[in-house]
């Protein structure tokens, strides 16, 4: 299963960028995060921990595995049978307006029966996630 969401926001790649990165403030801008807690010195780098809940779903740790500063992070989830890899990645569309791009994926033997069960879900909450955010930085 792969879900991907582009969202135009009318802020600077910069603020959009800072307000990815601040990955504990999520649950503040969007309903599909009731809590992230750093498992570490809470600095997103390659190798941060997060300890992410959401709703109606089991909490997870994902682990970043890329990062380009500015521009893109990755993490990743897994749990029996399922890996869960989300992107997140912001670009300029000129001074003060970017593109957010989310795109979710999920692999394993499991991944056919969780986006049975799951997928419209999931979507839902991709969505969500990007609607969330550019109203939240609009707003600022």
């Amino acid at each position: 299963m792969e879900i991907r969401r582009e969202v135009p926001i009318e802020v600077s790649s910069e603020a959009a960028w800072a307000a990815l990165i601040d990955v504990a403030a999520w649950p503040t801008w969007t309903p599909t995060m009731s809590s992230v807690a750093a498992l570490g010195s809470g600095d997103l780098c390659v190798g941060a921990r997060y300890a992410i809940a959401q709703p109606k779903l089991p909490r997870l740790t994902w682990v970043v595995t890329e990062l380009t500063v500015g521009a893109s992070f990755v993490w990743e989830a897994r749990s029996p049978g399922l890996r869960t890899v989300a992107e997140h990645r912001v670009e300029a569309r000129g001074p003060a307006s970017c593109t957010v791009t989310l795109v979710l994926r999920q692999t394993g033997v499991l991944a056919g029966l969780s986006s049975l069960l799951t997928g419209r879900r999931t979507e839902q909450m991709v969505a969500t996630e990007a609607t969330s955010l550019k109203a939240h930085l609009e707003a600022a």
